[in-house]
């Protein structure tokens, strides 16, 4: 080949490398490219589900509780049993040195002292152990004791309607901790000739979501703003959802037959331009009603026609300000009465 032919067969090589290269950058660009849009279908995807799982968590904030504590099975559980000493070690070490009996071999090889002995020295060793087992029994009957203790005086003091004894179970079973993440505020839990009550100061409607949140045919996400009513309604359904939730903590940790639960929110009071804080929801919620409701299944805005309430609410202007209910008292002989 001459030198025009090797240089033609240099450029081929170098065209057709080009080629090779173009060719896979247009490969690269273009899995670039569909890569991005399955991550924009999957970005799509999880953006409605986070607001689906938010709408969610406002709205079914009843259906969860905490297990119902019997307090008065609490007081009258026995006291727990002080552990007899143990000799399982020692006499197991005795009965094998109380039957020692050396057979020929043992004899002809002179080992019948040694090996006795070896059995001797086995029951100190095991009275040593025997001690050990009953001191750790000891030790866990003492922090067993001293719970039981600790349960009885709670146990008797809630069935008092202790003021210590109600905020100790309350500071140990945290039934606002979910509501305190929301943006909720408890203000006062009081007591009044036997009657529970709870104020709390709901989140503002800036914690609802002002946009929904869909996914098109395509897959590409489609937000839309909320229109002012539905935030209204969402908002009502959170603060319903949020009061039975109260409700059905209080009554499952405390032995109340009755629980009030008053919701405060800041409103506008037209005649001086500034936001209030006030009543907008205020509900009486007895034992009765509220362990007979299916929390899976239920409306919890049309739940409240289950029990002595105000509250007033509009679609376009949302929460008005109520007055505070009491516990109705035809029933019993004070207001609220703990169980007896």
């Amino acid at each position: 080949m001459g030198w025009k032919g090797t240089l033609r067969a240099i450029e081929a090589d170098y065209h057709r490398a080009q080629r090779n290269a173009a060719r896979r950058r247009r490969e690269l660009l273009r899995e670039q490219k569909e890569q991005a849009h399955r991550d924009e279908l999957q970005q799509a995807a999880h953006g409605v589900e986070v607001y689906e799982n938010h709408v969610e968590v406002l709205t079914s904030l009843h259906k969860d509780c905490s297990e119902p504590l019997d307090w008065k099975a609490i007081v009258h559980q026995p006291r727990p049993e002080e552990p007899a000493p143990v000799h399982a070690s020692e006499d197991a070490a005795r009965v094998v040195l109380e039957k020692y009996a050396p057979n020929f071999f043992i004899k002809l090889l002179g080992l019948t002292n040694w090996r006795r002995k070896r059995f001797e020295r086995a029951v100190p060793l095991g009275k040593i152990a025997d001690d050990r087992t009953t001191a750790r029994a000891q030790t866990q009957y003492r922090a067993d004791a001293t719970e039981w203790e600790r349960q009885i005086t709670l146990a008797k003091g809630v069935l008092a309607a202790g003021r210590e004894a109600i905020d100790a179970v309350l500071d140990q079973a945290k039934p606002f901790a979910e509501l305190l993440e929301l943006g909720w505020q408890p203000k006062t839990l009081a007591f009044d000739n036997g009657e529970l009550g709870v104020m709390l100061i709901a989140a503002g409607k800036e914690h609802m979501p002002a946009e929904t949140k869909s996914l098109l045919k395509t897959g590409k996400l489609s937000v839309k703003e909320l229109p002012a009513a539905k935030v209204n309604d969402l908002y009502q359904e959170h603060v319903c959802s949020a009061a039975l939730r109260v409700g059905r903590e209080l009554l499952a940790l405390l032995p109340f037959e009755f629980v009030v639960v008053h919701v405060i929110s800041n409103l506008l009071n037209g005649a001086t331009g500034h936001l209030e804080e006030a009543p907008i929801l205020s509900v009486a919620m007895p034992r009765a009603t509220i362990g007979g409701l299916d929390y899976e299944h239920l409306n919890c805005v049309e739940a409240m026609g289950n029990f002595v309430h105000e509250m007033s609410f509009k679609r376009n202007s949302g929460f008005e300000r109520v007055d505070m209910v009491h516990a109705p008292g035809h029933e019993r002989k004070s207001r609220l009465e703990m169980v007896r």
